[in-house]
């Protein structure tokens, strides 16, 4: 069978102090037919003032495998940890945002044979920067890259590192009844395996 449900719930109390913003979460999540549970706690931390802006957030994210792998019965647990700043004016804005992530129990699917789990150790980042061009018209262009090792057990304890690039371009237009946009990406990077000894 290819179906199943899942079901989840979230709380997020939020708190203001003066420039500063704390947001605390805790979700939870089940998917019954597979017998898989969660409950993830998380804070994001935000400060503003007339120029400037900082965040950072963490937590757990759990995924249940979907039905279908039918040898996977763990879901994938995941910590994630990131921060970033931003600088703006009336029209512009200039930011960067970096992020790294440790995952277990990653899944990694296989031509005509079961999946293999493994383990990841990731870190990211993104800059852009942001146009205010008119009325409801908005040009964003970022550059972003990861750098992720993926580390899983087979005959051969091979490890693959993985390290796209992207550049995406995104305009937008919006008012208060709509809004429509186009976006161009252009990606770079293939996954590479570590030769065999």
């Amino acid at each position: 069978d290819l179906w199943q449900w899942r079901s989840g719930g979230w709380i997020e109390p939020r708190f203001n102090l003066g420039n500063w913003r704390f947001i605390t979460g805790l979700r939870g999540q089940a998917a019954p037919l597979m017998k898989q549970y969660s409950l993830d706690p998380r804070l994001q931390v935000f400060f503003r003032n007339d120029r400037t802006a900082w965040s950072m957030a963490g937590g757990l994210y759990h995924q249940a495998p979907p039905s279908f792998f039918e040898t996977v019965d763990v879901q994938a647990k995941s910590s994630q940890l990131s921060t970033g700043w931003e600088i703006f004016s009336e029209n512009q804005k200039l930011g960067v945002d970096i992020w790294v992530r440790d995952t277990k129990n990653k899944i990694i699917p296989q031509v005509a044979a079961d999946p293999l789990l493994g383990t990841e150790q990731a870190a990211g980042g993104e800059v852009f920067y942001q146009l205010s061009i008119g009325e409801g018209l908005v040009s964003r262009t970022a550059v972003s890259s990861v750098n992720s090792w993926l580390l899983y057990q087979d005959e051969y304890n091979r490890s693959i590192y993985h390290q796209p690039f992207s550049i995406n371009t995104q305009i937008s237009w919006s008012n208060d009844r709509w809004m429509m946009g186009l976006r161009y990406r252009y990606s770079l990077g293939l996954p590479t395996i570590e030769p065999e000894d």
